[in-house]
């Protein structure tokens, strides 16, 4: 099921398909438009809401600073994601046969499970690298 953000995000893309459609191309975005785009900055970035929304990267920075406090980030935020590492030899388990259950989740809703048999080290480095990337 999709959050609450998400169909937001859908919803408004279609403002701007909708508008996209009714009129010739290189026309100037309205300010409305502008507003919808600037309001999902906070939860998915300036750089996501540019691709989503086929805006202009620059443009779109220019207009989040017009508008106020979009982009300004709270003065204390808590970190999305910690990496922890752990000294050689501790990662072990409790029992040769012991099953692992790998969840993770990242900040733009993807979500990865893996189960199985005790998994080798590197492996599991390698998929939170991939997943993770940097």
């Amino acid at each position: 099921m999709l959050q609450d953000s998400s169909l937001e995000l859908i919803k408004d893309k279609k403002h701007f398909d909708a508008w996209r459609s009714q009129g010739p191309n290189r026309r100037a975005v309205p300010e409305w438009l502008w507003k919808l785009a600037v309001s999902h900055i906070p939860r998915y970035g300036l750089n996501r809401v540019s691709r989503e929304f086929r805006l202009n990267y620059t443009k779109l920075k220019e207009k989040a600073q017009q508008f106020g406090p979009a982009l300004q980030k709270p003065e204390s935020i808590a970190p999305s994601f910690v990496e922890v590492a752990f000294p050689e030899g501790t990662l072990g388990f409790p029992h040769p046969a012991a099953r692992v259950r790998l969840m993770l989740e990242r900040t733009d809703g993807s979500r990865l499970s893996l189960e199985g048999d005790r998994p080798d080290p590197g492996f599991l480095e390698q998929v939170i690298r991939s997943f993770y990337p940097r």
